[in-house]
């Protein structure tokens, strides 16, 4: 079974002749103990004492309580474990004795208060539970009459212990609510469907559309509903490591062909504010990438990388005097301009479905991908958010406010509608 622990090994060079007891090499105390090494710092006992370092594997806490000698758990420090008043340890002749000790309580004391004290570790009341940070100092005193031989010589210690998982809390609930304007669009409308009709207002999207995606684990479920013009979804969580910063969700708002955010997408948390991370990409991000095959009056584009590429980003640039291409059918919405979105984006395949087929973009083109379109509107928004769970987190209920009000591109953009008139309000600023 493994240990999900390492031991640190203690590597010394010495003479011949060297030994504890007449202070040539560390690892021996008097029979004061710890009560009798003085010294104004912990850092002292390391100098003083052979020092081996137990550290637990990443979502493992120690505890020095849980650990000992040839299978017989420590009692207490400073009292040491020995072949006296520890039957069973079988201990080698070369070691006198070993202690254990929590680094989340040694590192915090001086010397003369280690010596002070009866119990350190569990005994302790105000050290019930250790940190993930927490390590187990073993110290090893030597046998005062050891003496360094004149070759390389190993003395092994039968150290076990067990090593649990961090502690963790749930389950709680994270409720997400997106404002959602009348120009919401859903997947069965056009550019996502496209085989919906883009002339026909109820069947093309007007406005904008919204990505979520939670990380698992820690996320166990995911419920969505809308109504009254919000989309409000329940994301449970359980089992979240404490301490830990977890990604919980992913969330792109993104307008669609012809419309842009007057106001970018934005946010407001309700309910333990300060243990959320929120990662946002840039209202001026720019992917530039380079085409591996031609794409083939296809929507799918096949590229050498999509890192940092999201849905709703434009098409705003293509080399080699080539153009992407908006609107091949005259007439057809968005009647004129370049204005072509990615619609998904597939990183394990590194390839992106666009709102339209691409008759002129080949193999070795470079492409560039944009936030933005070339009057600096604002056309996409990606939202991380990442949770730590600690101590204070008891029964979550964090509300996670979105808006997000698209508006038509005015006319005469180049990379937009040139006629019609927009059935969502102009907001140019939203309250959430």
């Amino acid at each position: 079974m493994a240990n999900n622990y390492t031991v640190s090994v203690y590597t010394a060079t010495e003479d011949s002749g060297d030994s504890p007891g007449n202070g040539t090499m560390p690892g021996w105390i008097d029979s004061g103990g710890l009560q009798g090494i003085g010294g104004d710092t912990v850092g002292f006992i390391h100098e003083l004492l052979t020092t081996l370092v137990i550290t637990p594997n990443p979502g493992y806490t120690i505890q020095a309580s849980n650990f000992g000698i040839n299978g017989i758990n420590w009692g207490f420090m400073p009292v040491p474990m020995n072949n006296i008043n520890t039957p069973g340890v079988n201990l080698s002749s070369e070691i006198d004795s070993v202690y254990f000790a929590d680094s989340d309580i040694l590192d915090q004391m001086t010397a003369p208060q280690i010596g002070s004290m009866s119990t350190i570790g569990p005994h302790q009341t105000s050290f019930t539970s250790p940190t993930s940070s927490n390590k187990i100092y073993v110290f090893v005193v030597l046998d005062e009459n050891f003496i360094m031989p004149s070759s390389n010589y190993t003395i092994e210690i039968d150290i076990d212990g067990v090593a649990l998982p961090t502690s963790t809390m749930g389950p709680f609930d994270i409720t997400l609510v997106s404002n959602v304007p009348d120009g919401y669009c859903t997947p069965v409308m056009w550019p996502m469907n496209q085989s919906a009709n883009r002339n026909n207002p109820l069947q093309r999207c007007e406005g904008n559309f919204w990505e979520s995606e939670e990380f698992s684990p820690p996320v166990t479920s995911h419920i969505a509903s809308s109504s009254a013009g919000f989309i409000r979804e329940v994301w449970k969580v359980d089992n979240a490591p404490i301490n830990t910063l977890l990604p919980i969700f992913r969330k792109v708002a993104f307008s669609s062909v012809g419309y842009y955010f007057p106001t970018p997408p934005s946010y407001t948390i309700q309910g333990y504010v300060n243990n959320y991370t929120v990662e946002e990409s840039p209202n001026n991000l720019e992917v530039t990438t380079v085409v591996t095959s031609d794409v083939g009056n296809s929507n799918i584009i096949h590229l050498d990388a999509t890192t940092g590429i999201i849905p709703g980003m434009i098409i705003s640039a293509v080399s080699g005097n080539v153009f992407s291409v908006a609107n091949a059918n005259p007439g057809e919405w968005p009647h004129a301009g370049l204005d072509v979105r990615v619609l998904s984006v597939n990183h394990i395949a590194r390839t992106v479905e666009v709102s339209e087929a691409q008759p002129y973009i080949f193999n070795g083109n470079t492409l560039s991908f944009s936030t933005q379109d070339q009057n600096g509107n604002v056309l996409t928004k990606e939202f991380v958010f990442s949770f730590t769970a600690d101590s204070n987190v008891q029964e979550l209920d964090s509300i996670i406010h979105f808006a997000a009000v698209p508006v038509q591109i005015p006319t005469q953009s180049l990379q937009g509608n040139t006629s019609g008139t927009s059935t969502v309000p102009v907001i140019t600023q939203v309250t959430i």
